[in-house]
């Protein structure tokens, strides 16, 4: 998360036009954090649809009736 924070604060307070992925213009370590999140937005989807399926099925299991 951190990582994802420090890349849009890059796109808010950075140089405009500056390309993060331009490896003749660009810093290391800027590339490696554009880099990175290219990688986190995919998982945070994936945890996201995995949390929201898991309270789901823990709401409609308490949704049932039970057989006493």
């Amino acid at each position: 998360m951190i990582l994802m924070a420090l890349d849009h604060t890059r796109d808010f307070f950075g140089i405009p036009g500056q390309n993060p992925t331009d490896l003749a213009t660009t810093t290391p370590a800027l590339f490696f954090t554009r880099w990175v999140t290219h990688f986190c937005a995919p998982v945070f989807f994936l945890l996201t649809g995995t949390g929201a399926y898991l309270a789901m099925r823990r709401i409609g299991r308490d949704l049932t009736p039970s057989r006493n």
